[in-house]
C-alpha cells in the first residue's frame, strides 16, 4: 500500500499553500491544488475559524476508479490541532464540485459545536449567508429566505411519514417527531429533531431542502445539515444531480404492489441445491416507497422508482420471508428483486440477500467501492506543503470515505 505523506503546518492564508501531487487517477494536479484552495477558503470565510491557532495537516485521496468509482470523486480532509481542541474538517468533491463537508470535533470543546447545539436553526442561518455569499449560488439564497422567519419554537408535532412519505399499511399507528415542513415552488423544506431523551444536548437535527417535481421528491438534488453533538455535515447537491424524468406511469403505492406481486410469479432461488419457487406474498406490503435513482451510465441524472417489500404467506427455505421489488415509475418496469427475510410467516433471516435483474443503485456503487477499498491496498496520493514555517514529516495511512459512509443514507444520495 502506497502512503500518504502528511506536513503538520501552522497556516496563516491559503495563499502559503504549495501543493505537489505525485499520483492520481483522473484528476489534474492542477485540479487537485484548486480544491485544496477552494476548500482552504471555505474554512477560513464559511466555518469562520481562526486558522492561525492551528497545526494543520492535509490528506487527499481520490476514490479509485479501477474499484468502479465514478471519475472525479476527491476526498479532502484538513486535520487541525491547537491546545484548546483537536478537530478535522473535511470536503467532498464530485466532478470538481462540493458536494459535502463535515466539521468533526475529535477533542475539546470549538465555539461551532456549542452555537450549533444552542440554536441549531440560527445557527443554519447564519453559515447559509456565509455560504451564499462565498458562492454566490441564487438557489441558496431562495432556501435562506425559506428559513430567515423560522424559530425553534416554530417546530411542531409532525407525522413521520411526512418526512419520508412511503405507503406502510402494516403501520397504522402514526409515529410524530418534533419538525416543521415547507414547500415554496418546486423546494421542499423540512427540519426534524432527532430526540436523545435521557440527554437532550445529544439531539441530532436535520435541516434540509429538497427539489420537487410532479410530487416527486428528489432527494439527492438538494441542500442540507445535520448538526450533531460533536459533527455537523452540509451537503449542496442541488446543482450536481439533474432530473431526467419525474413522469409517474405508475403514480400510485397500491399500482406499484399489483406490478411487484406480479414479479415475483416467476421468481426462483437456490437452497441446499433445491430450485425454490412458487413464492407467496401476503395481501398487505411491509412498505411501500417512492424513491429517486439514475440508471444506465450517467450517475447524475435522476429518476423516480417505487421499492415494494412484499411479504411471504410463510418462511421459504433458508430463512426467505419477503421479497423487495424495484420498479421504475416512470416506465413501469421491474429492474431488480431481491430476496429477504425475517418479515414474512415466520422463520430466520435469509443468508446475503440474493438478486435477479440487478440493476446497481448510487448507494450500492458507494458501499462496494468502500468495501474494496478496505479489503484492497490503494494507491493514495502524495502531498507535500510548502509554507514559510518550518515543517517536519510524517508518515501516514489513511482510510478515505468514513463520514461519507455514516451519512449515506441522508446526504450523499
Amino acid at each position: 500500500m502506497s502512503s500518504l505523506i502528511v506536513h503538520p503546518i501552522a497556516c496563516v492564508s491559503a495563499s502559503e499553500l504549495k501543493v505537489e501531487v505525485e499520483q492520481l487517477f483522473t484528476i489534474t494536479r492542477e485540479e487537485a491544488s484548486r480544491l485544496m484552495q477552494y476548500g482552504w477558503a471555505f474554512i477560513r470565510d464559511v466555518f469562520m475559524i481562526d486558522v492561525a491557532k492551528y497545526n494543520v495537516s492535509v490528506r487527499v485521496v481520490e476514490a479509485p476508479v479501477a474499484f468502479g468509482a465514478p471519475a472525479g470523486w476527491l476526498d479532502i480532509s484538513y486535520e487541525m490541532r491547537s491546545a484548546e481542541s483537536e478537530l478535522v474538517v473535511s470536503f467532498f468533491f464530485k466532478g470538481g464540485r462540493l458536494a459535502i463537508c463535515s466539521f468533526s470535533l475529535h477533542s475539546g470543546s470549538h465555539p461551532i459545536i456549542e452555537e450549533a447545539l444552542h440554536n441549531p436553526i440560527e445557527w443554519a442561518k447564519v453559515f447559509l449567508e456565509r455560504y451564499w455569499r462565498f458562492t454566490e449560488k441564487s438557489y441558496i439564497g431562495s432556501m435562506l429566505d425559506m428559513l430567515s422567519n423560522v424559530r425553534m419554537e416554530d417546530l411542531g408535532r409532525v407525522k413521520a411519514s411526512e418526512f419520508y412519505p412511503s405507503y406502510s399499511p402494516r403501520h397504522r399507528d402514526p409515529i410524530e417527531l418534533t419538525g416543521l415542513i415547507k414547500t415554496v415552488e418546486s423546494v421542499k423544506m423540512s427540519i426534524v429533531i432527532e430526540p436523545c431523551e435521557a440527554y437532550p444536548e445529544m439531539n441530532t437535527t436535520y435541516i434540509e431542502w429538497k427539489y420537487v417535481e410532479n410530487c416527486v421528491v428528489f432527494r439527492q438534488k438538494g441542500v442540507g445539515f445535520t448538526i450533531g453533538p460533536r459533527d455537523i455535515h452540509f451537503s449542496d447537491q442541488w446543482d450536481i444531480y439533474q432530473v431526467g424524468s419525474s413522469k409517474l406511469k405508475v403514480s400510485t403505492g397500491e399500482e406499484a404492489v399489483r406490478i411487484a406481486k406480479e414479479a415475483i410469479r416467476d421468481l426462483t432461488y437456490m437452497s441446499d441445491g433445491k430450485l425454490i419457487g412458487n413464492l407467496t406474498a401476503l395481501n398487505e406490503p411491509l412498505y411501500v416507497y417512492l424513491d429517486t435513482d439514475y440508471r444506465g451510465n450517467d450517475i447524475y441524472t435522476l429518476y423516480p422508482y417505487w421499492e415494494v417489500y412484499l411479504c411471504l404467506a410463510k418462511a421459504y427455505p433458508a430463512g426467505v420471508g419477503g421479497v423487495r421489488v424495484f420498479i421504475w415509475a416512470d416506465t413501469g418496469e421491474v429492474f431488480k428483486r431481491e430476496l429477504s427475510g425475517g418479515y414474512g410467516g415466520g422463520g430466520e433471516p435469509a443468508p446475503p440477500t440474493q438478486e435477479t435483474n440487478p440493476q446497481t443503485n448510487q448507494q450500492a456503487i458507494i458501499i462496494s467501492i468502500t468495501t474494496a477499498i478496505i479489503l484492497t491496498a490503494i494507491a493514495t496520493i502524495t502531498i507535500k506543503m510548502r509554507l514559510k514555517h518550518k515543517t517536519t514529516t510524517k508518515m501516514m495511512w489513511m482510510h478515505p470515505y468514513g463520514y461519507h459512509l455514516s451519512i449515506a443514507s441522508r446526504v450523499i444520495h
